[in-house]
């Protein structure tokens, strides 16, 4: 694997941040996660859409960048939350990320969503690898 320098792995996080704009959104889904983050949502079933802050992330610090709050979503619907999707505030999809209890990159402490529950991500760090 390449090493690379914390300034060149903040800089490329940088970037990944500068793409979530002030209305990006977390949908997180039931179903099978999509081959990659072009292909559409078909079967699956959206479960919640919760909101990012303005600015969505704070300045990447050691190769790491952190979520400023997420606001709370209340579920539209019930099933098995399996992976989530990150829109840019004109619904254009960045990222697919897993979702879990634990091991994932998006820890609930139940992936079990029911329909009216109130869902909540109180943290989320993304962190590029090459050091």
């Amino acid at each position: 694997m390449a090493k690379q320098s914390v300034g060149s792995l903040n800089s490329m996080l940088s970037a990944l941040s500068a793409l979530f704009t002030a209305t990006s959104t977390i949908e997180i889904y039931a179903g099978t996660q999509p081959a990659n983050v072009a292909t559409a949502i078909s079967t699956q079933t959206k479960l919640v859409t919760l909101s990012m802050s303005a600015p969505a992330f704070g300045a990447p610090a050691n190769a790491v960048l952190t979520a400023n709050a997420i606001a709370n979503g209340t579920a539209i619907a019930s099933g098995t939350a399996t992976f989530a999707r990150i829109k840019d505030g004109s619904g254009t999809a960045i990222m697919d990320l897993s979702v879990g209890t634990t091991g994932a990159e998006i820890n609930f402490n139940s992936t079990a969503f029911v329909s009216g529950g109130v869902i909540s991500i109180t943290s989320m760090t993304l962190t590029q690898p090459g050091l």
